[in-house]
């Protein structure tokens, strides 16, 4: 009888033995789990993390202003606002953009003046020339002369590119035949459109200067290498 009462109880310690061992061996394999689920987790946090810190920074070092030349000294001079008649077609008024803030500038030459300010700067010819003209409810950004078409019955924009003609005696506005991966919009002219009459607000200006990445998804500059000034009606 005492033989057949210690054969179940030596199933049971058996049975008891047999689970013992394989919860310890399974230990290691839940620690493993845990392990690569937080590694896991650190990996997408730093993947995260890498995301914001490889957010877009403007590093952009230009400075930009938009000039007027004085008729009578002949030096140019930074605006913020300018007043001058709005007369179907004539010319309301015309600027220059130089890499620099400074009130006035020599009356030297526009190219030679242009070029003492851009060698400041390193890979300058990496950037190029931009405007944004506003008024009314109208936006327009413009990176090359054809950009102007939709507004051109209310005000007439021309283009020059000085630098390219820096040998000329005499040249006209840049045309989209011109227009290249070189060109450098560096002068801006308003002229008053058949229409001009439906500006009813101020004209605003903003040159700019850009490469590639300066634009958000939408294509619109987002860069802070940037000037504007008011075009008032006199």
């Amino acid at each position: 009888m005492k033989g057949k009462k210690i054969i179940p109880v030596l199933i049971l310690l058996i049975i008891i033995v047999y689970l013992a061992i394989y919860i310890v061996k399974d230990i290691p394999n839940k620690k493993t789990e845990s392990f690569n689920n937080t590694i896991s987790n650190i990996t997408n946090t730093n993947v995260t993390n890498n995301v914001v810190k490889n957010e877009w920074k403007d590093n952009n070092p230009i400075t930009i202003g938009l000039y007027h030349s004085n008729s009578t000294t002949g030096k140019r001079e930074l605006k913020t606002e300018y007043t001058a008649n709005w007369t179907y077609h004539k010319d309301i008024i015309s600027f220059n953009v130089f890499y620099t803030n400074e009130e006035e500038l020599s009356n030297k030459k526009l190219v030679p003046l242009y070029e003492e300010y851009a060698s400041k700067y390193d890979n300058i010819d990496d950037y190029r020339i931009g405007y944004i003209i506003e008024f009314n409810d109208t936006k327009v950004q413009i990176l090359r002369p054809s950009d102007t078409d939709q507004i051109f019955n209310i005000l007439e924009i021309y283009l020059y590119d000085a630098i390219a003609h820096k040998n000329d005696s005499w040249y006209s506005h840049t045309t989209d035949k011109e227009f290249n991966e070189n060109t450098l919009l560096q002068g801006i002219k308003l002229t008053a459109g058949k229409n001009i009459d439906n500006i009813t607000t101020n004209i605003k200006i903003t040159a700019f200067t850009y490469d590639s990445d300066d634009f958000d998804e939408n294509n619109n500059y987002k860069g802070i290498s940037k000037y504007s000034l008011i075009v008032k009606k006199a």
